[in-house]
């Protein structure tokens, strides 16, 4: 930042007072020229110049007042701001900054600065503001249209800016790029920015010939022009273009022979993949990683990042393929995708929401388990090789669980069997289709009934039904065994001949096996 001393009084070498008028100012500087004619005083011409060149423009000549008056505040004041903007309070920096435009409301570097600092605090309104402040009160200028256009694009781009307000900005935003473009035609900027608002807008052919226009602006292609056609490639993803991607692709290994400009391309590529990732744009994440790997084969982090997102492109198309009423499957195939992209910030409620999902299987119906396996491995195979064993296990915990659940749904309903034994069948039932042990105090409750009620059946009745239960539903009998035969133990031990009247503690134990079979039916248990 200059300050009043380094310049020099301007004033005096023209011989005037700080307040002569534009007039006064004219004749002073013919009178000095004539007394020193660059010819003769080469140094006296060249100071001249430069005082008449500061004074006669009205905005410069605010500054260089302000200079003369301030100087030394505001050379103060602007290294305390840039002392604030690099420790990243710009707040601070922005208080500093507007204290030099109330002494020099002039100052374009202070403006230029403060309206930077809301960019990056995302005040959008604000950036907004002082950048057309710039475009209106500034020296007409192709940096100050592209800037007032970027921060209306931005703020265009937020998901909370009402739609009404979006299209409003986009439509500003053009115009100013177009003034940019006319008044500097070869810079490429405004034709990228304009190409950027196509793109968001969908209007991607449109686009397409932005990006033309901006690598023509130069009349040379160069590594300069990279920005344009990697913006090329994104439109062409969208597009669903993978000719022109690649085509494109093959212009970008044209730009240059340099290692660095090649190893920088593939970093290039590396974050647009990790961003598409992020925005769930997963098949174009994984052309945008391999791209990154052709133009980096050397770095192995890359490498393992293409392979990384090539699968996950294979799980978004398999996500697709999913049948729309299988919602519990997208949702896992969903979080899938977003663990393997989220940030450390985002992963811990992710994994949580993955882990809540996982152990609701249990409580799934085995017929469902097993079709739901059967569909992962048959139309998701790169899900599948990604988490074999969980989906393994829901084909086991299928395949173990659906005879029993189906045997003890007939055992529950034979009439060949002893009341209290289709009791003992739907309590063994509703145990099966109870892994996680929801329901553990119902059923040790039943089982205490079981060994209550039993003993006071006929012995030969229970035998027999017994032998029938362990013949005909052998699924559901084998993870009870040892609770059966300790029940075989007490047959008979408090049995009184037919005096005693079983029907109270059996129909408490029947009811428990109609629970069951009712909560299989209706799928609380399943």
């Amino acid at each position: 930042m200059p300050d009043g001393k380094g310049l020099g009084n301007h004033y005096e070498r023209l011989g005037v007072a700080p307040e002569a008028s534009d007039e006064e100012l004219k004749r002073a500087y013919c009178r000095a020229v004539r007394n020193h004619p660059p010819e003769a005083d080469p140094e006296g011409f060249r100071r001249i110049r430069e005082a008449w060149e500061t004074l006669k423009d009205p905005r410069s000549r605010s500054q260089y007042d302000a200079l003369l008056r301030h100087g030394g505040e505001i050379q103060r004041l602007f290294e305390a701001a840039q002392a604030a903007e690099e420790a990243e309070d710009f707040q601070e920096a922005g208080r500093l900054l507007k204290r030099i435009l109330v002494l020099s409301p002039d100052m374009e570097a202070a403006r230029v600065r403060l309206a930077f600092g809301h960019l990056r605090q995302e005040d959008w309104d604000q950036a907004i503001r002082q950048f057309d402040h710039l475009v209106r009160e500034g020296a007409e200028s192709e940096h100050h249209c592209h800037w007032a256009a970027q921060a209306r694009f931005l703020q265009a781009i937020q998901e909370e800016t009402p739609e009404a307000r979006s299209e409003k900005l986009f439509k500003e935003a053009m115009e100013l790029y177009r003034r940019a473009s006319r008044l500097e035609p070869t810079n490429a900027e405004p034709h990228l920015g304009m190409a950027r608002i196509h793109r968001h807008q969908g209007r991607l052919d449109e686009a397409l010939v932005c990006v033309e226009r901006a690598v023509g602006a130069d009349g040379r292609v160069d590594f300069q022009d990279f920005e344009a056609l990697h913006l090329a490639c994104l439109i062409h993803l969208d597009r669903e273009d993978p000719a022109g991607f690649e085509q494109t692709l093959r212009r970008i290994g044209g730009l240059s022979a340099e290692a660095e400009s090649i190893k920088y391309v593939g970093w290039h590529f590396a974050e647009s993949a990790l961003r598409a990732a992020r925005a769930g744009a997963f098949v174009p994440a994984g052309r945008l990683a391999a791209a990154a790997l052709e133009f980096a084969p050397d770095e192995p982090w890359m490498r393992e990042m293409a392979e990384d997102f090539k699968q996950l492109a294979e799980v978004a198309r398999e996500f697709e393929r999913v049948p729309e009423d299988e919602e519990f499957l997208k949702i896992m195939l969903a979080l899938e995708l977003q663990l393997c992209v989220a940030s450390e910030e985002e992963r811990e409620p992710l994994q949580a929401r993955w882990n809540e999902t996982v152990g609701l299987l249990p409580r799934i119906k085995p017929e469902v388990l097993l079709k739901w396996s059967a569909i992962l491995k048959k139309s998701c195979p790169t899900f599948y090789r990604r988490n074999q064993e969980l989906v393994d296990q829901m084909e086991a915990l299928g395949a173990r669980l659906a005879p029993i659940l189906a045997e003890g749904d007939r055992a529950c309903q034979d009439p060949q069997l002893p009341e209290v034994l289709r009791g003992v069948a739907g309590l063994m039932r509703c145990m099966a289709a109870d892994p996680l042990g929801e329901h553990k105090e119902e059923h040790v409750q039943g089982i205490g009934k079981a060994f209550e009620t039993v003993p006071t059946w006929p012995p030969a009745e229970i035998r027999a039904g017994l032998t029938r239960l362990r013949t005909r539903y052998p699924a559901l009998c084998a993870s009870y065994e040892p609770f059966l035969g300790d029940l075989e133990k007490v047959v008979g031990t408090k049995y009184v001949e037919p005096a005693a009247d079983n029907s109270g503690w059996c129909g408490c134990l029947f009811l428990v096996g109609i629970a069951g079979l009712l909560m299989a039916l209706i799928g609380g248990c399943g």
